[in-house]
Parts: C-alpha cells; structure tokens; sequence
C-alpha cells in the first residue's frame, strides 16, 4: 500500500471514530454545561402535602450536538432529583421564556408562554417521584 493510501485510511479511521465519539457521547447526554433561564417555586398558599415546595426550571444545556432547553420540577432544595420535560419549541427565544407566565395551581403546574402552555400535573412530580 503506498504512502498516500496509508494516510488517506488514517484519515478515514480518524473521522470515523471521531464521528462515532459525537453520536455516542450525544446518546449518553454528555453536557458542556447549562443556564437557568428562569426560575418560579411553589407559592406557600400551594400545598400538595408531599416533599415540597417544589420550584419549576427552564434550562438550556449545552450539548455535543447544539443546545436544548428543557424543564425542570423538582424540591427546592435541590435539582438532583425531579420531573423533566423537554421544551418542544426551539423557536421561543430566551426573552420570551424569561417573560412566561407560571401558574402554581391545586392540580399542577402551566407555563404560558405567549399563546403556546404547558400544564405539568402534581403527580408528575411529587410524592419523591
């Protein structure tokens, strides 16, 4: 094999592995990081006698493959645990989600945002869930 197919098959070897490298670690949910974009907890007159009060999330993650938003409903004390739903329109810019609209009701939670809702039910996300 001559020296230029030799380096066009490393080459080749190389951009395959790294191409496999991106979907796996994309598959996996590997994240660069994340930013809260907004933030609202439950409100004391709200009492779902569970482990709260909890707060509801928007982030955005940065990941392999481009940027995710997601939310988020978990215990104050902490995101380690709770309910996850991803954010089903990238076109909302960042501005539009800091103005949402978040409504802590009996039955759940709803995120309005313009004429587009979101309503997550309580038993998604209490009990330890």
């Amino acid at each position: 094999m001559s020296t230029k197919n030799k380096t066009l098959v490393i080459t080749a070897i190389v951009l395959v592995v790294s191409l496999f490298t991106v979907v796996f670690l994309n598959l996996i949910g590997v994240s660069w990081g994340k930013t809260e974009i907004v933030k609202s907890c439950q409100p004391a007159e709200i009492d779902y006698k569970s482990f709260g009060p909890y707060c509801l999330s928007v982030f955005k993650e940065r990941q392999v493959s481009g940027t995710k938003r997601y939310i988020w409903v978990s215990g104050q004390s902490g995101t380690g645990y709770g309910h996850k739903v991803d954010y089903p329109n990238k076109n909302v810019s960042e501005q539009d989600l800091r103005g949402a609209k978040i409504t802590w009701t009996d039955s759940g939670v709803e995120l309005e945002i313009g004429s587009n809702t979101i309503f997550i039910p309580k038993k998604a996300f209490i009990g330890g869930r």
